[in-house]
């Protein structure tokens, strides 16, 4: 039996929803985009298992928030229309979502290993972050 995302329900796709056009809108700044995109992904993992695996993406979530400043600076800075330009990342997003929607843990994980991965291997090539 395939597990499920018993912990989110339609409210919170709609929430999931209206943040991800919170991070799409044209003028959003990069302070607007990283509340909204701490706010979705955090409210995303309200559907794993409650417990300690909670406060250990807490602590990783605050951890790495000076990274991911700098990936969506970087990002908005390299593509047209600061962050409503950055269209890798709202297409992980929305594909992300759309794995909710379906209540699809396993394609979930596939589309975050992803989304993490290709914000890893980006900034990696800025060395001068990591001194």
């Amino acid at each position: 039996m395939r597990a499920s995302l018993p912990n989110l329900d339609d409210a919170a796709d709609e929430r999931l929803a209206a943040l991800i056009g919170s991070m799409e809108a044209p003028g959003a700044t990069v302070t607007e985009f990283l509340r909204a995109d701490r706010e979705f992904h955090l409210s995303s993992y309200a559907g794993a298992p409650p417990g300690e695996t909670a406060q250990i993406i807490g602590r990783m979530w605050n951890t790495t928030q000076h990274y991911r400043r700098e990936f969506t600076k970087l990002t908005a800075r390299a593509g047209a229309g600061g962050v409503a330009g950055m269209g890798a990342t709202h297409l992980e997003h929305r594909l992300l979502l759309d794995c909710i929607r379906r209540r699809d843990p396993d394609d979930a994980e596939r589309v975050l290993v992803m989304h993490i991965r290709r914000t890893r291997l980006a900034l990696e090539q800025q060395r001068e972050l990591f001194r």
